[in-house]
């Protein structure tokens, strides 16, 4: 069995930011891709979920003959490093990626990773902090000292995580499903970048966490993207909880948006552009039409 400390000679940086380097390597003869931690930055936790991740939806490829993706094998990791199976393909852009892909990937993933015995997700747990989710991104965003977005908007929306979180139920997820991270190999996709994978993310956040993100960043996706949504939900069932349980994501995902366009070169996920009107009018706009479609009284 191959050392995963043995010397790893870079044949190329395939990408890197603050948080991460991937390399394709050659690891004693074999071709393989490499993560690697940044020092300081980020540790061995990433690195495990990257792992767990791995595992978890090489399962799911290799149990369900429906799922249109394949997962690289993992082949080695430990505190600071993964190695994986190396995937000869590219990364596609969203406009000739099929709208089924992605519908029948969401849906295939909901069929698989159901459970009998239903679990709350992480949001309805505090952080290491003591923290619930609505405390957290109250206190990130109040600390900007900028009204970012109104604070009727923002106490409504904070509100609404508090009273509905207990109705999102905990599923396994990639959690940064989009096409940035699929590579076709001309015939084939792959899913990369398990970082974000936990088993307890709320049950609709990989289809939202897509879709409204796109809808916010890329507006001239919208249309695209609210049409992939209603699929999804369509081939799933709606619930009477459905709606509120995909308010919750949108609301976590637009505060979370305003969060990683203030912070410019930051840790975690910060974004590569600034904070700018339109994106703050979309994200305003999209909470008004949440509310709306609910009917909830808030006084707006």
């Amino acid at each position: 069995m191959k050392n995963g400390n043995a010397d790893l000679k870079t044949v190329r940086v395939i990408r890197q930011n603050h948080r991460f380097a991937v390399s394709e390597v050659d690891w004693l003869g074999e071709r393989v891709f490499c993560k690697q931690s940044q020092p300081g930055v980020t540790g061995k936790d990433e690195i495990l979920r990257e792992a767990n991740g791995l595992r978890t939806f090489d399962k799911l490829t290799r149990n369900f003959n429906d799922i249109p993706f394949s997962v690289p094998k993992l082949l080695y990791h430990d505190d600071v490093k993964i190695l994986t199976q190396f995937i000869d393909g590219w990364t596609p852009e969203l406009a000739n990626v099929p709208d089924d892909f992605f519908v029948q990937s969401f849906v295939q993933m909901d069929h698989y990773f159901r459970s009998q015995k239903r679990r709350r997700s992480r949001w309805s747990q505090q952080n290491k902090d003591g923290e619930y989710i609505w405390h957290k991104l109250e206190r990130i965003i109040s600390g900007f000292n900028l009204e970012v977005i109104p604070p009727e908007i923002f106490r409504a929306s904070l509100d609404f995580l508090r009273d509905n979180h207990s109705l999102c139920e905990a599923r396994p997820m990639h959690a940064d499903f989009t096409e940035n991270n699929l590579l076709y190999d001309g015939d084939r996709y792959w899913l990369v970048d398990f970082e974000s994978f936990r088993d307890d993310w709320p049950r609709w956040y990989d289809v939202v966490n897509f879709t409204y993100n796109r809808e916010m960043e890329r507006p001239e996706t919208a249309k695209r993207m609210c049409n992939i949504r209603r699929l999804v939900i369509e081939q799933l069932g709606e619930k009477p909880t459905t709606r509120r349980e995909i308010a919750c994501i949108k609301i976590v995902r637009g505060l979370s948006l305003i969060i990683e366009h203030m912070t410019i070169g930051g840790r975690n996920h910060a974004a590569i552009v600034p904070f700018d009107n339109a994106l703050r009018q979309r994200i305003i706009t999209s909470f008004y039409e949440v509310f709306c479609r609910l009917d909830d009284k808030i006084g707006l």
